[in-house]
């Protein structure tokens, strides 16, 4: 026995130091499959950025988000992309040159009023939230369904992840999201106070820890933005938009297995990307029969 002093009891040596209780998971986030944590919680990052204040740095914390998800994705399946695989994996062509350059003279003029106009921004939350919902929701399909080779992946290979890309996009712009955009619409609105504090959060840290050179940034912001319970909830509820909605998720999957089915790499792309579509733009609330051909 250890002799006590005026500064509490002496430990005995080699005796070994008492256990720390193991972190809890929060119970919002327990409600969660541990699997799809990963795409719902980027997915709310993401799409809490346009309501950010600060113009034209929020696309760049979005894609920073964006490609975190897609590289934890396929660490958990114990794989790592190399720069030119991971873009081949999130890189959208645009099909038109005048269009293209339109878009790019308005660009900043849109930008600015999206941050003096309210519903412009929510309708940005909502598209980028639906985005990356859906692109993280297929990446994890087609993981899980050995659709991208570890083979192939180790030799520099890209073959795969472009016809996984290309899947995606058919598959998006085949599936009728408005159900999803319409409940996140709301939810966006609905906590459009605490949203844009965090969002103002996400945009301080990045900057501060300095983002762009320092990966662990975003580690630290989500780690920030995730100890707000009211946040919590928010992802829950969006957790709960996409995958507790009966049916929802097995339809966008079948439609990737379609996708997949082409014969052709360039049957898929040419399939879905034609003239200008992006991203945001074909997951938002439409209805499939009205896609653009």
């Amino acid at each position: 026995m250890g002799e006590r002093d005026g500064d509490g009891p002496v430990e005995p040596e080699g005796s070994e130091p008492p256990e720390l209780p193991a972190p809890t998971t929060p119970p919002e986030l327990a409600r969660i499959p541990v699997a799809e944590q990963v795409t719902v919680i980027h997915s709310v990052l993401a799409g809490i950025c346009p309501l950010s204040p600060i113009p034209f740095i929020d696309d760049l914390v979005i894609g920073f988000i964006r490609r975190r998800m897609i590289r934890k994705l396929f660490a958990r399946q114990g794989l790592e992309l190399s720069r030119p695989q991971l873009k081949a994996l999130v890189s959208r062509r645009r099909g038109c040159v005048r269009g293209c350059l339109f878009a790019v003279v308005l660009y900043p003029i849109k930008r600015i009023f999206r941050k003096i106009l309210y519903i412009f921004a929510i309708k940005s939350c909502v598209d980028t939230c639906s985005t990356l919902l859906h692109e993280g929701l297929l990446v994890r399909y087609a993981l899980a369904g050995d659709r991208i080779p570890a083979a192939e992946l180790a030799e520099g290979g890209e073959t795969s992840l472009l016809r996984v890309n290309a899947a995606i996009e058919v598959a998006c712009r085949e599936t009728d999201t408005s159900p999803v955009t319409q409940l996140l619409r709301r939810l966006f609105r609905g906590g459009r106070v605490l949203l844009k504090e965090a969002a103002r959060t996400v945009m301080i840290l990045f900057r501060k820890l300095g983002g762009r050179r320092n990966p662990e940034a975003l580690d630290r912001i989500e780690e920030r933005v995730l100890s707000d319970e009211r946040v919590l909830r928010v992802i829950a509820e969006v957790y709960e938009a996409v995958w507790t909605r009966e049916g929802y998720v097995a339809d966008v999957e079948a439609r990737f297995d379609e996708a997949w089915a082409a014969q052709d790499v360039q049957e898929l792309v040419d399939k879905a990307r034609p003239g200008c579509l992006s991203p945001a733009r074909y997951l938002g609330s439409r209805p499939a029969t009205t896609a653009e051909g």
